[in-house]
C-alpha cells in the first residue's frame, strides 16, 4: 500500500495485467465449460472427489436456466469445474493472497 491523494486519477497508473500481477494474483475461471446439475442436489456435490460424470456440460458465460431448459422462476442448479493452477497461484493461495474471479454470481447460497 502507499499514500495517494484523493481524488486520484487511476488512469495514470501503469498497472500490470492480471497475468503479470505477482502482488495480488487473480485466478479467472469464469469463462469455459462447466459441469452442471439441474436441481437441488445435496452437500456431497461439494466434495472435491465427487463424480460429476453424469452432469451436463454448459458453456459459461450463459444463462444457465436457458441452457438447462428451466422455466420456473425459483429454479436451482449446481456448477462444478476442475482447473489447474500454476505454482505461483498455488503459493499465493497458501499465503491467502490469491483472488478468485468468478464474474457475476447471483443468488448463490
Amino acid at each position: 500500500w502507499r499514500d495517494i491523494e484523493a481524488p486520484h486519477d487511476w488512469a495514470i497508473e501503469d498497472l500490470p495485467s492480471r497475468e503479470e500481477d505477482d502482488v495480488t494474483p487473480v485466478l479467472a475461471v469464469r469463462h469455459g465449460i462447466w459441469r452442471f446439475y439441474r436441481g437441488e442436489g445435496n452437500d456431497t456435490f461439494a466434495a472435491p472427489g465427487f463424480d460429476d460424470a453424469g452432469w451436463t456440460d454448459i458453456q459459461v458465460p450463459s444463462d444457465w436456466r436457458a441452457a438447462a431448459g428451466y422455466e420456473a422462476a425459483n429454479a436451482s442448479g449446481w456448477y462444478r469445474r476442475n482447473f489447474t493452477v500454476s505454482a505461483a497461484a498455488f503459493a499465493a493461495a497458501r499465503a491467502g493472497t490469491l483472488r478468485l474471479a468468478l464474474g457475476s454470481v447471483a443468488t448463490a447460497d
